[in-house]
């Protein structure tokens, strides 16, 4: 809106007999700050809707840790070795600190998550 009022300003300036090259100057300086407002709220909107995918997949996500807790006690020792290969788990032990990272499938598509969400 601002933009719009600077551009109005400069449509009364223009008609009021202001130097060409100054209003074609600033016409240019007002639509160039207008491309760059135009690119940035494309951007956010990516994000915004990036962000609520990531909710959606977090839903799932521990939909899916409720299930394999509660069938994990049913599992045999190979079965577990076979669900973390699945699952391309990998995990870090540095002094008392430890990471684990995998890949959970929902709906088709992996999801890569570093959440200790699953390990209640």
């Amino acid at each position: 809106k601002a933009l719009d009022r600077e551009q109005q300003q400069l449509l009364q300036w223009a008609l009021k007999g202001f130097p060409e090259e100054t209003v074609v100057a600033e016409n240019k300086r007002i639509n160039e700050q207008r491309a760059i407002l135009e690119q940035r709220k494309s951007e956010l909107e990516t994000r915004i809707e990036e962000v609520k995918q990531t909710e959606v997949d977090m839903e799932r996500i521990e939909q899916f840790c409720e299930l394999v807790r509660q069938n994990l006690g049913d599992f045999t020792f190979d079965d577990k070795r076979l669900a973390l290969e699945a699952l391309s788990i990998k995990v870090w032990v540095d002094g008392n600190e430890i990471n684990i990272e995998g890949a959970i499938p929902v709906a088709g598509d992996d999801i890569v998550s570093t959440t200790p969400r699953c390990l209640r």
